[in-house]
């Protein structure tokens, strides 16, 4: 088990990374380690809050969904040989990781 927040990388990535959260970019080493295929952040992120039935009801017929805060991890990595982008990674407190 993990005591740090935790981010999965997408199948296949390597580096070089650039990590953002919240559109901020983050170091490796100061901010965040990799572990094999996870982003380890020493720091506490926020996962969104799930949906309930009647904010999934809202969103079907077009109504927007307010406090879902939660922060956004976005990285920029290399599959074969070439930039790829994820965004909005799913965020993992450290007793799920």
């Amino acid at each position: 088990m993990s005591r740090h927040w935790s981010v999965a990388l997408p199948a296949g990535a390597g580096p070089p990374y650039l990590v953002y959260v919240n559109g901020e970019e983050r170091r490796e080493g100061d901010d965040y380690e990799v572990d094999g295929r996870w982003l380890r952040f020493r720091e506490p992120l926020r996962p969104p809050k799930k949906l309930g039935l009647g904010a999934k009801t809202l969103l079907a017929i077009g109504i927007g969904v307010y406090g879902r805060s939660g922060d956004s991890v976005d990285v920029r990595y290399q599959a074969d040989g070439r930039p790829q982008f994820a965004t909005g990674l799913p965020v993992l407190p450290p007793t799920e990781a």
